[in-house]
This record gives C-alpha cells, sequence and structure tokens, in this order.
C-alpha cells in the first residue's frame, strides 16, 4: 500500500468525514455581524445588532435530523458524493 494508492481510496474519505460529522474537533464557531438583522423563529424574533458578536453550535447542526438522516448512526455512505451529505428535500 503507499500512499498514492491510499489517496484513491474513496470509501476512506467518507469515514473520515462521518467522524468529523458526529465528533468534530470544534463544536462552536463565531462570527461578527455585518449588519443588523431580525431572525424570526418559532420562539419568536431574534434581534442581532451590527458588530454583535454569534456563536453558532456547529455540533447541533451536524447533529439534526433536518439536515442529516439518522443522524446518530455512523453512515459513512452518506458522503458518496463528497461533503454533500445534506438529506434530500
Amino acid at each position: 500500500m503507499t500512499y498514492d494508492k491510499l489517496l484513491e481510496h474513496q470509501y476512506l474519505d467518507q469515514v473520515i468525514y462521518e467522524s468529523l460529522r458526529i465528533n468534530p474537533p470544534i463544536t462552536f464557531g463565531n462570527r461578527e455581524c455585518s449588519e443588523s438583522v431580525v431572525i424570526e423563529s418559532s420562539k419568536g424574533k431574534i434581534f442581532i445588532e451590527k458588530g454583535q458578536r454569534v456563536f453558532i453550535p456547529l455540533i447541533s447542526i451536524q447533529q439534526d435530523p433536518e439536515y442529516y438522516h439518522d443522524p446518530q448512526d455512523f453512515i459513512p455512505e452518506r458522503f458518496d458524493h463528497g461533503v454533500k451529505a445534506f438529506v434530500d428535500r
């Protein structure tokens, strides 16, 4: 097994992507809002002022059944077509 041959194994990439989806090294990100916005949600309106820092729970997105079918299951095949693993809508 050579390094070049290892790079040809698509399933290995799928296993790595799925492992990182389930156990990400970073569970949240943060951004500074570039303009004031109002986000409407089922719980009401959220006002975010320009310059305010926002924390994004990445692990919540990666474990959300809205985006990933059976999010708690280890399914490397969900990455058959690269990192486009979202649920078909």
